[in-house]
């Protein structure tokens, strides 16, 4: 009975091993030298710096002053800041992002709440005094 009880546990772990194995996330490594000539992010991470990820599609936002980056799940990454995005100006200092199903909300210390939808972003909100 011994061994007929050794044979079973071993097919019942090699079974687990294998779901598992399935199951397991792939994780895929992007050398910092893809983004850091575009962007701020020298491979040293400032203290101030904040990120989520956004629950609905997957992606991470990283917030750094008056810059937001965006991670797709497909290592794609897309900058906006004053330079490439009107909406924003140099004075502005992120403080929060919020997700929905539907848009990325960005809340900025002084001029108050955007809105990227679509690919465009939108001033929805203003701040009457500072947080």
């Amino acid at each position: 009975m011994g061994e007929i009880m050794k044979e079973f546990i071993y097919t019942v772990f090699l079974v687990l091993s294998s779901i598992q194995g399935v199951l397991s996330q792939d994780w895929q490594s992007y050398p910092i030298s893809s983004v850091s000539s575009a962007f701020w992010w020298t491979g040293e991470l400032p203290l101030n710096q904040q990120f989520k990820i956004n629950e609905y599609d997957s992606s991470l936002w990283f917030l750094e002053g008056n810059s937001v980056l965006k991670f797709d799940v497909n290592g794609e990454f897309s900058i906006f800041n004053s330079s490439n995005s009107p909406i924003f100006n140099d004075f502005l200092e992120f403080k929060d992002i919020a997700f929905t199903s539907e848009a990325t909300y960005v809340l900025d210390r002084n001029q108050g709440v955007f809105r990227y939808k679509d690919a465009s972003w939108l001033k929805i909100s203003s701040v009457t005094e500072a947080v």
